[in-house]
């Protein structure tokens, strides 16, 4: 199980010059064989939506829907997989930084995007290099990511309806090219939330932006869990403070575990949901999806994980993290799990099913009556 990553802050200011000059560098590269003089004019768009709309959203929804964008955005730009994702948090004395290292460089001293929270204006910037911002973004159902799977938005509203709840909220919301290049108006930007250089808007508290960061499960240093199982199906997460919390591409998921209740925590690399982050799947559906993640896990952690297993299909067996799994599970793992209570009862216990009962083994009378899983 991997550990949460301590990160040493005495270098933050020195980390997020590095990290600025670094990003500067990829819009130069981004930009060769474009014209520097480019025509660059403002535009307005007409979101077409009453400031009304999904009026439950609160500000910390529209945050999570900006974050999502900006990780996918990375992940797209440079290739990179959900696990070599690793951000990590600083907390420096003018400012509050999420930093993505490149898995490419050794040294750490090369950064693929950055948010950060000035304490001195509450602004809060996301950004990264190439970050796609088309103009026609701004109409709904207009998305770049109906096709890739590994990308968690493919609706083609969130963004909009970001802009609506954070404007709801009193929060100002913009769109500038970073480090004054031009070349590129519509790919080249930073997303800025709060009052801007020159323009007014609600400040954000630091209180605020901390919990917004709360959303997310990458954060190394902040919000990554303390004891989690990493497959390429998704993770368990045994974090006593996320059990029972679901997630999506590691973005939390509104109200699952009040329909399908959870012992666990889960993160899914897989599976649909709409914009409120609540799953477009089945009951059969999602338990499939758990059974895939314990499977993986349990190829490479049986030792650890295979007694945590076999407890939930003891004790909890009507939770989602078991449900199903009489069906769903492969012949091979079910066959893994009997090994494990035969071994575990050391030839004294017979176990029997609830149709049997438990006087089958009494009228033997040679073993120990041992209720087995319902489960299998």
């Amino acid at each position: 199980m991997a550990d949460r990553m301590e990160i040493d802050s005495s270098d933050d200011s020195r980390e997020m010059i590095d990290a600025n000059q670094q990003l500067e560098r990829e819009l130069l590269q981004c930009q060769k064989g474009s014209s520097p003089t480019a025509a660059h004019s403002r535009r307005i768009a007409s979101l077409g939506v009453s400031p009304h709309y999904v009026s439950h959203w609160t500000s910390a929804d529209a945050f999570r829907e900006l974050y999502q964008n900006w990780k996918d955005a990375i992940l797209e730009r440079f290739q990179i997989d959900r696990i070599a994702f690793r951000p990590y948090f600083v907390d420096a004395c003018d400012h509050y930084a999420v930093l993505v290292p490149d898995p490419a460089d050794p040294e750490g001293r090369r950064s693929l995007g950055f948010i950060k929270y000035d304490k001195k204006s509450s602004r809060v910037t996301l950004a990264n290099a190439c970050l796609q911002l088309p103009f026609e973004a701004l109409e709904l159902g207009v998305t770049t990511k109906s096709d890739q799977n590994q990308l968690a938005g493919s609706h083609g509203d969130g963004l909009k309806l970001e802009i609506v709840a954070l404007s709801r909220d009193g929060y100002r919301l913009q769109a500038e090219d970073i480090a004054g290049l031009r070349f590129h108006p519509e790919r080249d930007v930073a997303v800025l939330i709060g009052p801007g250089r020159t323009t007014q808007g609600r400040p954000v508290a630091p209180e605020e932006f901390l919990e917004w960061l709360q959303i997310s499960l990458d954060i190394r240093g902040l919000a990554y869990p303390s004891s989690v199982v990493e497959t390429s199906h998704g993770d368990l997460l045994f974090d006593q403070n996320l059990l029972g919390r679901i997630y999506a591409h590691g973005v939390l998921i509104s109200g699952t575990n009040s329909i399908y209740p959870f012992k666990l925590g889960y993160n899914f690399t897989e599976g649909k949901f709409n914009r409120d982050r609540r799953w477009l799947m089945d009951r059969h559906g999602l338990a499939e999806r758990v059974c895939r993640i314990w499977e993986s896990a349990l190829q490479t952690h049986e030792d650890v994980l295979l007694p945590i297993y076999v407890s939930l299909l003891r004790k909890t067996p009507a939770l989602m993290d078991v449900n199903l799994a009489a069906d769903l599970l492969l012949p091979s793992t079910i066959s893994r799990i009997w090994t494990y209570l035969l071994h575990e009862s050391k030839g004294k216990d017979f176990f029997y099913c609830e149709t049997s009962g438990a006087q089958v083994c009494r009228k033997s009378n040679i073993r120990i009556p041992c209720h087995r899983p319902t489960q299998i």
